[in-house]
């Protein structure tokens, strides 16, 4: 996993037992990978859409997953990105984590007018029904 709340990160993931190595940016980021079966280093194609207000990176099975307002997933295979449902709530400084087959992302806030609120629910994506839901609340002090 990796939390670009940092303009300005270097990551690395190991994704189907190849390494990606990536730099943000302004809240751009690029990344490669080596692919240890032929020892060579390749290019990722780039996301689309420019992140926002920080995102999470997943790697799982033979695909990053790139959580943010606009969810993305790159097949590393076919070096493509494909949309994603966007998260139910649009938020912003969450935390997220990836639990068996799941995807799930909590707390963060959300701009009210002049104000931030705090959101309190738990949603989970299903990677294979590329369906969100809610799944529980959390409490705030």
């Amino acid at each position: 996993m990796w939390d670009n709340s940092d303009t300005n990160s270097d990551f690395s993931l190991e994704v189907d037992g190849e390494t990606i190595v990536g730099r943000g940016t302004g809240g751009i980021t690029s990344c490669i990978r080596f692919d240890p079966r032929e020892g060579q280093w390749y290019k990722l194609n780039e996301i689309h859409e420019r992140p926002l207000n920080g995102f999470e990176l997943f790697s799982y099975d033979r695909s990053l997953f790139f959580i943010e307002e606009k969810c993305a997933r790159l097949d590393i295979r076919t070096n493509k990105w494909n949309s994603m449902l966007s998260m139910l709530s649009q938020r912003f400084y969450y935390s997220a984590a990836v639990i068996a087959d799941d995807i799930y992302v909590f707390g963060g806030g959300l701009n009210v007018g002049s104000r931030v609120e705090h959101i309190k629910s738990v949603e989970r994506y299903n990677m294979h029904n590329n369906e969100w839901t809610t799944v529980d609340t959390i409490e705030i002090e």
